[in-house]
C-alpha cells in the first residue's frame, strides 16, 4: 500500500529565514523509508501565505501517522491561501 504523500513538517508564520518565529503545525519527522522499498522522493515546498498568521487546527505529532499519511496538500494550499515560491527535491533509497 502506498503511504504518500507523507507529511514531514509544517512551520508557519516566520519571516525570512528566521524559522524560530512562528508556529509548528506538524513536528519534523525525517525521512525513514523502510529497507528494501526502493527509491522514495522527498520534496521541500516553501509557500507565501495571503493570510497574516495561518492557522490549521492542532499541531500534528510525529507519532500521528493517520494525519501524515496521504496528506492532502492541495486542500491545505487552498485552505491557507498559499502561493508556492520555491521547491527542491531529493531521493532516498529504502
Amino acid at each position: 500500500e502506498r503511504a504518500g504523500p507523507w507529511l514531514h513538517w509544517i512551520r508557519t508564520g516566520f519571516v525570512g529565514n528566521d524559522v524560530s518565529q512562528g508556529r509548528t503545525l506538524a513536528d519534523y519527522q525525517g525521512p525513514a523509508p523502510p529497507s528494501g522499498t526502493g527509491p522514495h522522493q522527498y520534496i521541500f515546498l516553501l509557500y507565501k501565505s495571503a493570510m497574516p498568521a495561518p492557522q490549521y487546527g492542532a499541531s500534528i505529532a510525529v507519532s500521528d501517522s493517520g494525519k501524515r499519511k496521504q496528506f492532502n496538500l492541495r486542500k491545505f494550499e487552498h485552505d491557507l491561501q498559499l502561493r508556492l515560491i520555491a521547491a527542491t527535491s531529493y531521493t532516498v533509497i529504502g
